[in-house]
């Protein structure tokens, strides 16, 4: 239940109880065993109030395409590398490489290796080679450099000859 929800609901049984307790001791000068709903009813408000709003579950953010996607500011976009989808992102953030500075220091042998330990197949690598060099443009913030660069990569991302 929101905290707002709550809040409402206490809101109104308390008013409520307080209608009972004006109609119980001014109205109708009522005797002890007339108290217990009203009694019931404010302490029910007040708990709602004072209860601590508890932790939302942990839930998986899912994507349009139904795979779990990434909460919004785990890591860099690693899509601005050419070759990289959203997939292969998710995979690389699986992997330990949310950010272009951690895609930057690894080696291809590595890279090839930390995908495979994510059950994703590794590219080739010259295509690994290619996603470092990238990263480490990108990771430098030379974003003019690194559209520049791409334009010297071929549309799985490996450097032409």
């Amino acid at each position: 239940m929101s905290r707002e929800f709550r809040h409402l609901v206490a809101t109104l049984l308390l008013t409520l109880a307080g209608f009972q307790f004006i109609r119980l001791w001014i109205i109708e000068e009522g005797a002890l065993p007339d108290w217990p709903l009203p009694l019931a009813l404010a302490i029910v408000g007040l708990v709602l109030v004072a209860w601590p709003q508890r932790e939302e579950a942990e839930t998986g953010l899912v994507a349009l395409d139904g795979s779990e996607a990434l909460p919004p500011a785990v890591g860099d976009d690693l899509t601005l590398i050419k070759g990289i989808g959203p997939q292969r992102a998710r995979s690389l953030a699986q992997a330990g490489c949310p950010r272009f500075s951690d895609l930057a220091r690894l080696s291809e042998s590595e890279l090839a290796r930390l995908l495979d330990d994510v059950g994703a197949v590794p590219p080739s690598a010259a295509t690994l080679r290619a996603w470092i060099r990238q990263a480490q443009i990108a990771g430098d913030g030379d974003m003019a450099w690194l559209r520049e660069y791409q334009a010297t990569l071929n549309p799985a991302g490996e450097e032409i000859d």
